[in-house]
């Protein structure tokens, strides 16, 4: 039982530091690298009881996008429904590819 109650109380600090790390913005880091450091942020929140829906792992991804990106943020914000985060990740690596 000991070590179950160190889980628990670690599991919110970790929670914490992992909340801040997924709220960083993209950097120099390619779409690729980007979108998967989101995804493993994302399930790692997850496994610490702290779920991300898919529309928030859109809208984190879109806010720390690197402003070279800003025409695409417009894009998927007007796109009706709103797209999934691997449609938008494919909309996010094509537009790199033109770049």
């Amino acid at each position: 039982m000991l070590i179950w109650n160190l889980f628990l109380d670690n599991q919110l600090t970790r929670a914490v530091y992992l909340e801040a790390e997924f709220r960083a913005v993209q950097g120099d880091l390619t779409i690729t690298a980007y979108c998967h450091r989101l995804k493993a942020l994302s399930d790692a929140l997850a496994d610490v009881g702290q779920p991300v829906t898919d529309q928030t792992l859109v809208l984190t991804c879109l806010r720390g996008l690197n402003p070279r990106f800003s025409d695409i943020t417009t894009l998927v914000t007007m796109q009706v429904p709103a797209p999934t985060f691997l449609r938008t990740r494919s909309i996010l690596l094509l537009r790199e590819n033109q770049l």
